[in-house]
């Protein structure tokens, strides 16, 4: 799970994965945002990356719904 300080680890694979596959998220590269928008976000939930070859190749997220006492995953 990434902690706030490895904001810029989510930002790099979030942002390839943009350009890679725009079609499948509701955002697209004009997401840029500042270092604390990109710490903000990773504080909201629990953010995961996945790792091949000491290459980050992928991201997934949580966050509980607390309305439906359930965890929602997400960007993925």
């Amino acid at each position: 799970m990434l902690s706030c300080d490895e904001w810029a680890v989510f930002r790099d694979i979030r942002l390839r994965a943009l350009a890679d596959a725009p079609a499948a998220f509701e955002a697209n590269l004009s997401e840029a945002r500042t270092e604390q928008q990109w710490r903000n976000r990773i504080s909201q939930r629990a953010q995961f990356v996945a790792v091949a070859d000491q290459v980050t190749v992928g991201t997934v997220a949580g966050a509980v719904d607390t309305n439906r006492d359930s965890v929602h995953h997400f960007s993925m």
